[in-house]
């Protein structure tokens, strides 16, 4: 029951409202008028940016191409490949190093608990 006027938009015959073509289908689909964000506010017309905000856009800029250019140097030298690969295993040690170290570190804070534990038991027969 649906038919098209001269300016493209849907009709329901069944219905009063007209609806626009360029609704989009998830509101045809839950029944709910499609309405653009419009505040009540008008909007302040854009008059550049802060001296703060250039610096920080130049630093986040400049970082991507640092990044960009270091992903570029791994794909074309094998010898920063190799670099890379001995970084990543001397952190890595270091990391299960500290691990280590940590584990170590709570096995020794439970014994001296329990000991604690066991020695006030003891005493007391």
């Amino acid at each position: 029951m649906n038919s098209r006027n001269q300016n493209g938009q849907r009709i329901h015959t069944d219905k009063e409202t007209a609806v626009p073509a360029d609704r989009s289908h998830a509101a045809v689909a839950k029944g709910r008028p499609h309405h653009s964000r419009v505040s009540s506010r008008e909007k302040k017309p854009f008059r550049g940016y802060t001296l703060d905000e250039i610096r920080y856009r130049r630093l986040v800029t400049g970082l991507k191409i640092e990044v960009a250019q270091e992903r570029f140097m791994m794909l074309v030298s094998p010898k920063l490949r190799e670099e890379k690969e001995a970084i990543n295993g001397t952190v890595n040690g270091f990391q299960n190093f500290m691990r280590a170290v940590d584990i170590a570190m709570i096995a020794y804070s439970i014994t001296r608990r329990v000991t604690k534990i066991f020695r006030r038991f003891s005493r007391k027969k």
